[in-house]
């Protein structure tokens, strides 16, 4: 048995080829929008996964142009090295209210804490980076005392360090943004009474997987993906 037999077999697909009905890879020679133009043809287009028309939305496309022209293309670099840009300073300075913090007789203070977030950890999600702050200072307070700190001990410690950021809130963040764009921004109500357009799903997960470090998962044994 040849076992490359199978590779030389006429399948269905060549069949609808010689037939000039094969349904993929057709070109298009428009952008992506309701219609457009295939071989010389208008079309309707219902196949996009462009749901929203985001792709050919003038506020966006005028804001991606003006990202382009204002900053290039991308950091070309980590947060560490040289990929800090002026809009990642601005997000975190309206965001923190640094202070000093104490424990006991042991105190880390505001300079100390600003080096530690701006340089030790800049490659670290912001709303993650003070986390590893508070474990910095933990890690040097134990080796002091020559003993693990209890739970009951760390928590508002590490809750001490958190209050420094103005809101860790992604619909309160998602609404600033929306504000300063000039855009409709979402009613103002408490968590448990939140509604989220379709439209507005994947900027605020966008949002909180940008700003936040993710926890592992090491039990997830499947994953279902499905297009949004």
């Amino acid at each position: 048995m040849d076992i490359f037999e199978k590779c030389n077999q006429r399948y269905i697909q060549d069949e609808v080829r010689d037939l000039g009905i094969y349904p993929y890879f057709h070109a298009l020679e428009s952008r992506q929008d309701t219609e457009v133009i295939m071989e010389g043809k208008r079309r309707i287009m219902l196949g996009s996964n462009n749901y929203l028309g985001l792709t050919t939305n003038e506020a966006v496309v005028k804001a991606g142009m003006h990202a382009y022209e204002t900053l290039g293309s991308g950091c070309s670099g980590s947060r560490f090295l040289n990929g800090t840009l002026k809009l990642h300073l601005e997000l975190e300075d309206e965001l923190m209210n640094f202070s000093d913090v104490s424990y006991k007789s042991f105190v880390k203070s505001e300079s100390e804490i600003i080096t530690l977030f701006y340089d030790k950890f800049a490659d670290i999600p912001l709303l993650s980076r003070m986390d590893a702050v508070a474990e910095t200072f933990i890690d040097e307070i134990e080796t002091l005392l020559n003993r693990d700190l209890p739970e009951e001990e760390r928590i508002p410690l590490i809750e001490k360090f958190r209050k420094m950021y103005e809101t860790m809130d992604f619909y309160v963040l998602y609404n600033r943004f929306l504000k300063k764009e000039g855009y409709q921004t979402l009613p103002r109500r408490p968590l448990e009474k939140r509604k989220l357009r379709y439209e507005d799903v994947y900027p605020v997960l966008y949002l909180k997987y940008r700003l936040s470090r993710q926890a592992e998962r090491s039990n997830i044994k499947h994953l279902v993906i499905d297009e949004m």
